[in-house]
């Protein structure tokens, strides 16, 4: 699958998720973004999990999302719980870099993925606080 990033299209936010796709029919992929606050399956934060894995199935659903990037997943577990209510369609990639809180991104997509580098540092970026 070849990528193009296209300035301008359609770009709406609901339920906390900003999402964005280009027209073209079958040719068309939803691109997700969406910060999860603090997903983990346990912990203080597990009670919350359920409740939001169906905030986030309903609006990738409702939005007919293809890729997924997700902020703030805690554990594996939790991105696993995420994939499992979504089908056997879907796959993952959490990072291998957890910040000090044990928070990582994670890509998830239809598309089967095809390689995942695992970036810690930007070039040229200040280091965080």
């Amino acid at each position: 699958m070849s990528w193009r990033l296209i300035r301008g299209r359609k770009v709406t936010r609901s339920k906390g998720c900003l999402y964005g796709h280009t027209s073209g029919g079958a040719d068309r992929v939803t691109v997700a973004s969406w910060n999860v606050e603090n997903l983990f399956s346990t912990g203080e934060f597990a009670p919350t999990i359920g409740p939001k894995l169906d905030g986030i199935v309903s609006t990738m659903l409702d939005h007919h999302v293809d890729i997924l990037g997700l902020q703030e997943i805690g554990d594996q577990q939790a991105l696993v719980e995420l994939l499992s209510r979504l089908g056997q369609d879907w796959h993952g990639v959490l990072s291998t870099h957890p910040d000090h809180r044990g928070i990582r991104v994670a890509v998830i997509s239809r598309p089967p993925e095809t390689g995942a580098d695992q970036v810690v540092d930007l070039p040229g970026a200040s280091p965080a606080n």
